[in-house]
């Protein structure tokens, strides 16, 4: 079972902040879906658990563009505990499968959710 979602996502992580990032997954594995317990020591392979595909661009920063994951994999516990080393204006749109759709958008080192009923209404 679970919650079937598919994504647009637009994501970049600088490349100073890789190191931390995968500082960070590592850590806080217990409020993660993991298959096992092993640190990741590819930030290519810690994104991949959750689906998303990552790709490293030509200054070596972190490129996401592609989520192929079915089922919703608490995204949201990773993408708030990484926030602060997100790339401002960096966003993925979710669309549940009972149509519902929300964004998430980094901004000044915060994951800020929105709402889609018409229009993108901020989460209070």
């Amino acid at each position: 079972m679970g919650y079937c979602v598919t994504c647009d996502c637009n994501v970049t992580i600088n490349s100073d902040n890789i190191k931390n990032v995968l500082s960070i997954i590592n850590k806080t594995n217990g409020g993660f879906y993991r298959d096992d317990n092993e640190p990741f020591t590819s930030i290519i392979k810690a994104f991949s658990v959750w689906g998303y595909l990552a790709d490293i661009d030509e200054n070596m920063n972190i490129i996401i563009n592609e989520r192929n994951a079915e089922k919703w994999i608490d995204d949201d516990k990773l993408w708030t505990a990484i926030a602060k080393f997100v790339t401002p204006n960096s966003y993925l749109i979710f669309i549940g499968e009972d149509g519902y759709q929300w964004k998430y958008q980094f901004e000044n080192g915060e994951m800020v959710e929105y709402n889609k009923p018409d229009i993108w209404i901020k989460k209070k």
